[in-house]
């Protein structure tokens, strides 16, 4: 279908034809080679950057995992039959926060050797390097941008737990 590891832009077209034709083919295998597959989605990234930038408020779990949320299916393979997936050594990156796979009522699936990441994590860590009674500073990777907005949750560990 064309999709090609590696190549430096968005494959998703080309995946989502491959996922059209599985899903009207009972008993298709597709194949990934080894590399790295780009999936980009428009609304996923809005979606993605809407909440980073606080604007579904302080939890915004509460608002999108839900289950008809109108989230994106990055590749939507509802309701194949007798489907497998052969993947060793190929990796899925999601750009945009997306359900990356949707098998929703699939009959007989095998997926093989496929890992799912995204571009940009869905989380930041980092460490509190000082703190007193009332506020404390927190370094954290700059992996992606923080908004005055950004939904917060701390977590607290003992590394010498």
């Amino acid at each position: 279908f064309g999709a090609r590891p590696d190549a430096s832009d968005d494959v998703g077209q080309a995946l989502r034809q491959a996922a059209v034709f599985a899903h009207s083919t009972p008993g298709t295998t597709l194949f990934f080679p080894p590399g790295i597959y780009r999936l980009r989605d428009d609304d996923a990234v809005t979606l993605e950057s809407s909440v980073m930038q606080g604007n579904m408020g302080s939890d915004p779990e509460k608002k999108i995992f839900r289950p008809y949320y109108p989230h994106v299916r990055g590749l939507d393979f509802s309701g194949a039959e007798d489907l497998t997936i052969s993947a060793e050594g190929a990796t899925l990156l999601c750009e945009g926060w997306m359900e990356p796979l949707s098998l929703i009522g699939v009959r007989r699936a095998l997926l093989q050797g496929l890992t799912i990441d995204y571009a940009t994590p869905p989380f930041t860590q980092g460490c509190v390097t000082d703190a007193d009674d009332t506020e404390f500073l927190f370094e954290h990777a700059a992996v992606r941008r923080l908004y005055s907005g950004t939904p917060s949750r701390a977590w607290l560990s003992d590394q010498n737990a």
